[in-house]
């Protein structure tokens, strides 16, 4: 199988110029557009930032409303002690932070997320990651509420059950809700957050990606 990697603006131009004037022979399931005949088998997997056609929506009128540009969007990635933030306008990059803080006891390799209000607190140490772990999803969440992103259409994030209800929990309110309908859960092994991995993410998530399968009778 022959897989490539297509520019969300080049499949936009495929929609339109290869898949829309032989729309009969093409087929669309979940997230994946496709076609079979006796000699090969061809598959689009879209864009994440395209969602998924409605129950009551015609193929044609769902390729349709694909737009030529990217909507603009968030990506949050959140582990303990490591998180980075990209805002995107049209698939460009205009804003992004990295922000570290020291979570983690470094003999065990634990972070400080569920013990907050333990014994360990009284320790200077833990009283260090106590204060970094309040700083870190403060900062976190005043960096999303300066780049006002109240009307930016989607937001991919990945983060353990831990963090996300921690970023909740600070001082600073978070500026979008806990099941805001914007919200896309990353589907793929997210590394340590930074500013590297945000450019992997956000090829995951921008681009779509063309399948190939060859039958040899």
């Amino acid at each position: 199988m022959n897989e490539k990697i297509i520019s969300y603006q080049n499949f936009y131009e495929i929609i339109h110029e290869d898949i829309l004037p032989q729309i009969a022979s093409w087929q669309i399931q979940k997230h994946r557009i496709f076609k079979e005949n006796q000699n090969e088998k061809i598959s689009y997997h879209l864009p994440l930032l395209i969602d998924e056609i409605l129950e009551n929506q015609s193929f044609k009128d769902f390729l349709l409303q694909i737009p030529p540009f990217p909507n603009d969007y968030i990506v949050l990635l959140i582990q303990a002690g490591s998180a980075v933030i990209g805002q995107y306008e049209e698939g460009k990059l205009v804003n992004h932070k990295v922000i570290k803080k020291y979570m983690v006891r470094a003999a065990q390799g634990k972070a400080q997320l569920k013990h907050l209000n333990s014994k360990g607190k009284s320790k200077l140490g833990s009283r260090i990651r106590l204060a970094q772990t309040k700083d870190f999803f403060e900062e976190i969440n005043q960096k999303l509420e300066e780049w006002e992103i109240t009307n930016i259409p989607f937001i991919f994030y990945s983060g353990s059950i831990d963090c996300w209800n921690l970023l909740f929990e600070s001082k600073i309110n978070c500026p979008f809700e806990k099941k805001d309908k914007r919200l896309r859960k990353v589907p793929l092994l997210v590394h340590t957050p930074d500013f590297e991995e945000l450019l992997r993410i956000n090829e995951f998530i921008l681009n779509a990606k063309k399948e190939t399968k060859e039958f040899f009778l």
